[in-house]
């Protein structure tokens, strides 16, 4: 029905200036109607009565004239007005269904050289289209970092609009392609998706935007999908992309013998930009009310930076660690990063060993034993950060686990299936364990029960092989991985392990899934390391021949102290589950924990997971729970490195990502394009105002002479 029909206009202003133009045909039209005193003379009864016949014929004409003046105006106006015939009600329920996807990522906090943030442009945008719903339209809105939570279906325009004025760009990373998923699967489930319009408002910052990550989303046939962006300004922003430590623990005792980087933070910066020009910027490293303020000097074109800082030992870390770079720059939320490092007086060590009288056939001055060469290594004088408790492998109770970080087991044979639970439990727990196979044994059948207990499948061979000539310990053919115990000392390892030999060691079956840390020189696994299956693993050592002088002189060889104070610190620093996270996403607090917080929200833990029962809404030193309401420790979360780059996508790719079916919005035609499916009226408007100039000017001639006549 015609009643139906709705004419949007694209430039309402344009039609109200044509409205006022009408007063000007009938303002003419006044000023020529002025009454004059009339004269009378002779001949004046024959025209007033020749006029009488003709009045009605020429008022009838002055009016359709003056019609047609006053509606040239009223045209010309409508017509600049762009309208569009927006028939669509012309079916009951059948009005425009809108899906706003809105980035409100991390990214979109970016600052522009106008001193807008690209998340305040997306609301303009989708606000702009708003507007132009009518009764009966229906609005969805879908927002990047969390596409599960909409502003539903709303038919109200104005709540929709008002809802927009309260959200704000989060501290998450962007999830496009779960966004565009989930906007495609309402509308397949639509009674009528082709006639929805899809609108994706973002910048396609490379931080919330990975063309890698195939988003697989292809939209029913009919649908109008638009996009904005990418934003081409370059901005300028300097961000801390990581925060860590060395090592996952700090170790707070020193001595000369304690290395400096059980106290080192690495810190690394990066810049956005098209220039890069050179400046110098303030970097702070805040721990309580401690505070290291150094001067970061950035070379012209540099991009990265990477900044070493050793802790001062009497620095209390237990309340976490923030570093935070003074940058004017278009962001601020990644000027700053959190770390959460864990401290300990000194390491505990519980090593499993059968007690001297019964290993005297071993031992002698000159080869005491791989339990107390193990213990020379670790204390070679008065003061150390270790401190070992030796105990028989037969009276070991789960008790004697408390506050140990790790296990070191020699008789590995002795260990009964109650204990191994106990040790399981222990590593599984982020604890460590190291093993060595007994030193007196001819036959080694324990192998494959100890690594079953501690939820592996490694084996080995039943006797040791005998190297004749001995051989000497290597380097893997790969490259140490990062995270290994070895990691730090990878460098000086080649010239240490020259003058190591080993004389007979186990060969080691079904190790596919471990990391081999040293080889033999034939390349055969000498020490393996890798994770229990537990739900928090921690991290197992395995060596292939004991630290005794029958089977290696390691014990005698430069190498001992600094391969053993490795693989303990090292591994303990891997087994330990680093107390960190990303904004956005769940995290693992650990065992014992029920809840975390910070600023007031608290997050509960789910007890056979351990993780989050939601993501995480923004960054920050998160303190943990247990059930009795007790602090237990600190979690860093930041966002996620690279999720704040700046720098702007690349207008083909963007396009080539989306697909063909995809339209781009220019900046400035928001409001024609989400009227892109809908009829425009100017052609026909200019068509019926040229007919109506013609109009009044034939007519205008037409009529004039009719009066003449008339009274003549």
């Amino acid at each position: 029905m015609p009643g139906d029909l709705a004419f949007i206009l694209i430039s309402p202003w344009m039609a109200v200036a044509g409205a006022v133009g009408v007063s000007i045909p009938l303002l003419i039209h006044l000023l020529f109607r002025r009454r004059r005193k009339p004269v009378k003379w002779a001949a004046m009864l024959f025209l007033e009565e020749a006029w009488s016949s003709r009045r009605k014929r020429i008022r009838l004409e002055q009016m359709i004239l003056l019609f047609i003046r006053c509606a040239i105006p009223v045209l010309l106006g409508l017509a600049l007005a762009q309208p569009v015939l927006d028939g669509s009600r012309l079916l009951p329920g059948s009005g425009r269904s809108i899906h706003l996807i809105i980035d409100d990522g991390v990214v979109s906090n970016t600052t522009n050289s106008s001193g807008q943030r690209d998340f305040d442009i997306h609301i303009e945008r989708a606000t702009s289209i708003l507007e132009s719903l009518k009764p009966g339209d229906r609005a969805v809105v879908t927002l990047t970092t969390d596409p599960k939570s909409t502003q539903a279906g709303a038919t109200d325009v104005g709540t929709t609009m008002n809802w927009l004025k309260t959200i704000s760009p989060s501290e998450q990373p962007s999830r496009i392609p779960d966004a565009l998923m989930k906007v495609r699967d309402e509308l397949v489930e639509s009674e009528s998706p082709g006639s929805s319009e899809v609108y994706l408002l973002s910048s396609f910052r490379e931080g919330g935007f990975d063309p890698d990550i195939d988003h697989e989303t292809e939209f029913p046939e009919g649908v109008s999908l638009s996009y904005s962006g990418p934003f081409e300004e370059h901005t300028e922003n300097t961000r801390i992309n990581r925060l860590e430590p060395l090592r996952n623990i700090r170790i707070e005792r020193s001595s000369a013998n304690d290395p400096s980087i059980d106290r080192t933070i690495m810190i690394e910066l990066e810049r956005d930009g098209n220039m890069l020009p050179g400046t110098s910027m303030r970097l702070n490293t805040i721990i309580g009310s401690w505070n290291d303020s150094r001067t970061i000097t950035w070379e012209k074109g540099e991009s990265t930076k990477t900044v070493g800082m050793e802790l001062p030992n009497e620095v209390d870390v237990s309340n976490g660690i923030k570093a935070h770079v003074e940058s004017d720059d278009s962001m601020s939320i990644d000027d700053s990063r959190y770390l959460a490092l864990e401290s300990s007086e000194a390491i505990h060590v519980l090593l499993l060993d059968r007690p001297r009288e019964d290993n005297r056939v071993f031992e002698s001055r000159s080869n005491p034993g791989a339990g107390r060469w193990i213990q020379y290594a670790l204390q070679p004088g008065s003061k150390s950060t270790y401190r070992i408790l030796e105990m028989d492998p037969s009276v070991f109770q789960m008790v004697d686990l408390h506050d140990v970080d790790v296990v070191i087991l020699t008789r590995p044979d002795l260990v009964d299936r109650t204990s191994g639970s106990w040790i399981r439990t222990h590593l599984d727990s982020g604890g460590l364990v190291l093993v060595t196979p007994p030193e007196s044994l001819s036959t080694h059948e324990w192998v494959a029960s100890t690594s079953s207990q501690l939820g592996l499948s490694w084996n080995a061979s039943m006797e040791p092989r005998i190297h004749d000539p001995s051989t000497s310990l290597a380097m893997p053919t790969d490259p140490v991985n990062t995270g290994s115990p070895l990691e730090l000392i990878s460098a000086e390892l080649p010239a240490l392990l020259e003058t190591t030999q080993v004389h007979q060691s186990l060969e080691m079956k079904n190790i596919e899934s471990a990391n081999v840390l040293l080889t033999l020189e034939d390349g055969s696994p000498a020490i393996i390391s890798g994770g229990s299956r537990g739900v928090f693993p921690g991290n197992v050592i395995f060596m292939t021949f004991p630290p005794s002088m029958n089977w290696t002189d390691m014990p005698t060889r430069p190498l001992m102290v600094p391969l053993f104070h490795e693989l303990i610190r090292g591994g303990l620093s891997s087994a330990r589950k680093s107390s960190s996270g990303f904004v956005g996403e769940f995290v693992d607090a650990g065992h014992g924990v029920v809840s975390i917080s910070n600023d007031g929200v608290r997050i509960p833990i789910i007890e056979e997971t351990g993780t989050t029962s939601t993501s995480i809404p923004n960054r920050g030193l998160w303190t943990m729970f247990d059930n009795r309401g007790a602090a237990v420790g600190q979690l860093a979360l930041n966002t996620r490195p690279g999720s704040t780059d700046t720098t702007p996508g690349d207008p083909e790719t963007v396009s080539n990502w989306l697909g063909g079916e995809w339209t781009r919005l220019e900046s400035d035609s928001t409001r024609t394009a989400s009227h892109g499916n809908h009829p425009s009226l100017v052609f026909p408007l200019l068509l019926i105002l040229a007919i109506l100039v013609i109009l009044e000017t034939v007519m205008g001639r037409m009529f004039t002479r009719s009066i003449h006549s008339g009274v003549g």
